[in-house]
């Protein structure tokens, strides 16, 4: 859906993993991709759309559950440094 500009399906699509029960699984599922991963591509998404809080705070989620993700901490310090030149 984010691959067709399907912005508001990405976002449903994205907190629907997020919100979604820990069911019975292989153990080499990726649970980083019902975690930071997706909170990081609904930052991607709010920050298309403008809405920087909710970005700002879906990467914070991000980090605090996995604090060295590359694309979160570069995806704050660019939104940070976005809202400073702003100012």
């Amino acid at each position: 859906m984010l691959a067709h500009r399907d912005l508001a399906g990405a976002e449903q699509s994205f907190l629907r993993l997020i919100e979604a029960r820990e069911g019975a699984h292989f153990a080499s599922l990726d649970t980083g991709l019902k975690g930071y991963k997706a909170r990081h591509n609904l930052a991607v998404i709010y920050v298309e759309q403008g809405r920087l809080a909710e970005a700002e705070a879906q990467w914070r989620a991000a980090l605090a559950e996995q604090p060295g993700f590359t694309p979160a901490l570069i995806g704050l310090e660019q939104l940070c440094r976005q809202r400073a030149i702003a100012s």
